[in-house]
């Protein structure tokens, strides 16, 4: 799969397509069974959002993953 840029997602209509984003996590927050990441890559001054709902395995890794880490997604 080809990576995406933000900036060329969020002008985009990509609702229930498939994409990848390499970034950085700005922030994240937890709420129960679903985890928010706030992404940006560099390519405009917005970011984007990945919600991670809970899996065996996924909210494991989260904890791992700070403000300021390198992320693909």
């Amino acid at each position: 799969m080809e990576r995406s840029k933000v900036s060329s997602l969020l002008s985009a209509v990509n609702a229930g397509k498939e994409v990848l984003v390499y970034g950085w996590v700005k922030t994240i927050r937890n709420s129960g069974s679903v985890s928010f990441i706030q992404i940006n890559d560099g390519s405009c001054l917005s970011d984007i959002q990945v919600v991670v709902e809970d899996s065996p395995g996924e909210l494991e890794v989260l904890t791992q993953v700070s403000t300021g880490a390198s992320v693909e997604v």
